[in-house]
C-alpha cells in the first residue's frame, strides 16, 4: 500500500517518519520546492524522546499526480488550510481512502 501524507509541517513529517519505518512507499506532499529539495537531499530526520535521531527516506512531491488506487491519503494540515486542500482531493479517485 502506498501512503500519501498531505502536509509537511511538524505533524505531517512526524507521521511520515514513523510510517516510513514500516512501509517503503511513503510520499510526503509539500507546498514549497525548497522543502522538497531539502527532504530529497537529507531525508526525513526525527529527534526521538530519548535524544536519538532517526533518519528515513520518503518520496516527495508537490501534487497528487499519479497516485494509485492502492494508496491511502492522510491529511496533516492546519484546520485553516483545509479549504485549499479540498480542490486537490477532488482530483483523486473516489475509492482512495
Amino acid at each position: 500500500m502506498d501512503i500519501i501524507v498531505i502536509g509537511a509541517g511538524s505533524v505531517g513529517m512526524l507521521v511520515a517518519s514513523f510510517l516510513s519505518e514500516c512501509n517503503d512507499t511513503v510520499k510526503l506532499i509539500v507546498r514549497r520546492e525548497n522543502q522538497a529539495e531539502q527532504l530529497l537531499r537529507h531525508g526525513l530526520v526525527r529527534k526521538n524522546l530519548d535524544g536519538t535521531m532517526t533518519k528515513t527516506k520518503v518520496q516527495v512531491a508537490m501534487d497528487l499526480e499519479g497516485i494509485s488506487k492502492q494508496s491511502i491519503v492522510i491529511i496533516a494540515v492546519k484546520y485553516g488550510e483545509l479549504n485549499q486542500i479540498y480542490p486537490i482531493l477532488r482530483t483523486i479517485h473516489e475509492d482512495i481512502p
